[in-house]
């Protein structure tokens, strides 16, 4: 009875902890009065537009911040281009907004403490032309109080280094991928971790102490993660009072597998192959692998984001099961996700990976393996580019990779 009644105040709790999530997510956008007059456009750039379109999202007068790529030449470029380099775009946000509301001038306020102007061609982790910082002018009038305002922080900066970002004439701005827009909103989790894990703000406030911008936002942000953190705790300890039991992560796929053959695609052989499905015992393992590989690998874990040895890795080759060798990816299916893990928008084959629900956190969600050892590679989810819209987000110690000519 105890049980029971302690489980129906947790249930309680659930309500109450959803309840503060929908709030902390509805009182961000707030309905406000019509816009007067003519609205206007500013396109601005400060390396990953992800992190530039929150700052701008609250400002009264503000209408729409859209991200996308401008200042190159290839018409309609994707994500994939432009985070590759060579296009000549930069990744920036266009917005609008009611000048009778929000001055241009204060925009760019809010811009330059937002951003690294001392650095060209960079934008914190994030490094290459596609992330300089740029002020894209469309009128006369926005070039004078441009060159005014880089004049002005000039002048008063807080930091030593010279003011490098770019004035340049605003050519057509090309609208990002619609997974991209309102990024830190529908991925909050994911990410604070990449704008920690890049070093963004820490060196915000290396430049600009207490001016440093996004702080109202990024207060907002560590309440949504400490409310997803407190439903994980409140959800694991339901599942316990009513009785469910879930497996130890990585037991189904180390502990459970069975011995036979198994259809793979070789990329030595360019076809398809019979092998034995690889089962060894968690002992086995341990000596066969490093301690993070295994944990990974054998105990479902998760490196930390940024730290692999292959998140940023751009050179031609396949990318294999560490456990077995079994090939999972190629070089030319890989792209630039952002989230710090290699990402790939489909298998070398879907014969060479299984998939099952993992229901470990607070969301379900799509767990990858491995078709010829069970070992634990990472997850898929439907935000990826085309042409399949999945992103395979695995883990580096999970996986070694093997160049080709």
């Amino acid at each position: 009875m105890k049980t029971l009644m302690h489980c129906s105040y947790l249930i309680l709790a659930l309500f109450l902890v959803f309840s503060v999530a929908d709030n902390a997510s509805s009182e961000s956008k707030k309905p406000g009065a019509p816009p007067s007059g003519t609205l206007e456009k500013a396109a601005l750039a400060g390396g990953c537009f992800w992190c530039m379109e929150a700052p701008f999202d609250q400002i009264p007068g503000v209408l729409s911040v859209i991200p996308g790529y401008i200042g190159g030449k290839k018409k309609n470029p994707t994500y994939n281009e432009v985070s590759a380099g060579g296009t000549g775009h930069a990744e920036a946000v266009q917005i609008v907004y009611d000048p009778t509301k929000i001055s241009y001038e204060k925009l760019l306020a809010v811009y330059w403490h937002n951003i690294d102007p001392t650095v060209k061609d960079r934008q914190f982790c994030d490094t290459g032309n596609q992330y300089r910082s740029a002020i894209f002018y469309t009128t006369d009038d926005q070039r004078r109080i441009a060159e005014q305002s880089r004049a002005a922080l000039e002048k008063h900066k807080p930091f030593r280094e010279p003011v490098v970002t770019e004035i340049t004439p605003a050519g057509e701005f090309y609208p990002a991928e619609e997974y991209h827009r309102h990024y830190y909103k529908k991925n909050p989790i994911r990410y604070a971790y990449y704008r920690n894990g890049c070093g963004r703000d820490r060196r915000l406030k290396e430049l600009w102490g207490s001016e440093a911008g996004h702080s109202t936002r990024k207060r907002r942000q560590r309440m949504r993660i400490f409310v997803n953190l407190m439903f994980i705790m409140l959800f694991a300890t339901v599942i316990a009072c009513t009785g469910k039991t879930t497996q130890a992560p990585g037991t189904a796929a180390s502990g459970s597998a069975q011995s036979g053959k198994v259809k793979l695609y070789s990329a030595t052989t360019k076809g398809y192959i019979m092998s034995d499905k690889v089962v060894k015992s968690p002992g086995e393992w341990r000596t066969l692998l490093t301690p993070e590989q295994y944990h990974v690998s054998r105990e479902q874990g998760t490196e930390q984001a940024f730290t692999g040895d292959t998140w940023n890795n751009h050179e031609v080759g396949i990318y294999q099961c560490v456990c077995c060798g079994n090939d999972l990816y190629r070089s030319e299916h890989k792209y630039e996700s952002g989230t710090g893990w290699p990402s790939f928008w489909q298998p070398i084959a879907p014969e060479n990976i299984t998939t099952r629900a993992d229901n470990s956190l607070f969301s379900r969600r799509t767990e990858v393996l491995c078709s010829r050892c069970d070992a634990h590679l990472g997850h898929v989810f439907d935000d990826g580019p085309k042409p399949t819209g999945l992103r395979y987000c695995m883990n580096s110690a999970a996986m070694k990779f093997v160049k080709t000519p």
